[in-house]
């Protein structure tokens, strides 16, 4: 199976806008050079593996389809540590 790369990312959120904005999501498609099958097999893909019986969590398939993060930062919030991946 072929990396997940940028533009899949970006087709799948375009295929999550397309029920409220369709005619914006047809340019920008075009406009990207990808067809609607495309758009489809990325949306399959992202949804395969988040639903996946052996699918990543949120933050690792981020990172497989935009790569590490330039910076982390550790936050607190009230009683919660986190950190910010950006």
């Amino acid at each position: 199976m072929p990396a997940f790369t940028p533009l899949d990312l970006t087709l799948v959120l375009l295929r999550r806008m397309q029920d409220f904005h369709p005619a914006l999501v047809e340019r920008a498609r075009r406009e990207l050079g990808a067809d609607a099958a495309r758009m489809r097999e990325a949306n399959r893909r992202w949804q395969a593996s988040a639903r996946g019986r052996y699918g990543r969590g949120e933050a690792a398939r981020y990172r497989a389809a935009l790569g590490e993060p330039a910076t982390r930062t550790r936050l607190r919030l009230g009683d919660l540590e986190c950190q910010a991946l950006r």
